[in-house]
């Protein structure tokens, strides 16, 4: 299994948003979830073929990530089948219970477990870029503008993809997410500027990716299966998923009763384009 997506911290209108387009070379199978876990409130999908999650709390965290470490994630599927996985998904569950930025980041960077690739983490008005493999040091900095990254180290050497098509898909997808995003004035339009279709120019180095024959298992072309946005300041989730591309499994909206939600979210699903 390939992790390769495009993911963006963008501050918009008051308001300031994740998003992210979330690419495979299999069709997921996700599970949506809407609990409370104490009083901190929770919306999550989770990949139920890898246990991967991300998703937004009721405090105002929200995280997304990108891979870096691409030779790992090409076994992650075989490992995950059998029930090794690195716990990636739970760690960043355990993450969203926290009410503090600072609490959520102990959980996913300390001296026993960090989260690898490009991970962007917000708190309400406040976004912030986490970047880290294997084999390097924890980099974090402050976003403040627009921020786009895919799948090649900025402040790690010599990570994700570095050479041949891969590096030339990793940067296209950069460049051509972040000028699209550059011309955006309304957060409806987000998800949209990041799923254009080049008509004249290869699926494979475009930020939304089209993939003529999706089978089940493994292919050797990548395809956008998942559009994820979340709204920090709003508490807010939007999920476009592809109608042939990924398979909405299950639903747990398990709130109590009488309990008004905090956070709203809306799933669309959309025509294979």
């Amino acid at each position: 299994m390939i992790k390769e997506c495009v993911i963006a911290s963008i501050p918009l209108n008051g308001s300031m948003f994740l998003i992210k387009n979330r690419d495979r070379n299999y069709i997921p199978q996700i599970a949506l979830a809407h609990k409370l876990y104490g009083d901190v409130e929770v919306f999550f999908y989770k990949d139920l073929n890898t246990g991967w999650i991300e998703g937004i709390n009721s405090y105002g965290i929200a995280i997304i990530n990108s891979s870096l470490t691409v030779g790992y994630d090409e076994k992650e599927f075989h490992i995950a089948k059998k029930n090794k996985s690195k716990g990636d998904g739970e760690k960043i569950l355990e993450a969203l219970k926290q009410k503090t930025l600072k609490d959520a980041c102990r959980v996913l960077w300390n001296k026993d477990y960090k989260l690898y690739g490009h991970t962007f983490i917000n708190y309400g008005a406040k976004s912030y870029a986490v970047e880290c493999t294997p084999n390097s040091k924890v980099f974090i900095n402050r976003i403040t503008d627009i921020r786009v990254e895919t799948n090649h180290g900025k402040m790690t050497y010599k990570t994700g993809y570095i050479e041949g098509k891969s590096k030339i898909s990793t940067h296209a997808r950069q460049i051509i997410a972040k000028h699209e995003l550059e011309k955006v004035d309304d957060a409806e339009d987000l998800l949209s500027a990041i799923g254009k279709n080049y008509i004249n120019w290869d699926s494979q180095y475009q930020p939304y990716r089209i993939t003529p024959q999706k089978v089940k298992g493994l292919n050797d072309a990548m395809w956008t299966t998942m559009q994820i946005l979340f709204d920090t300041e709003d508490l807010y989730c939007e999920i476009n998923y592809e109608e042939k591309g990924c398979l909405i499994k299950k639903k747990y909206i398990s709130l109590p009763k009488g309990y008004e939600p905090k956070i709203n979210f809306r799933i669309n699903k959309i025509q294979t384009q």
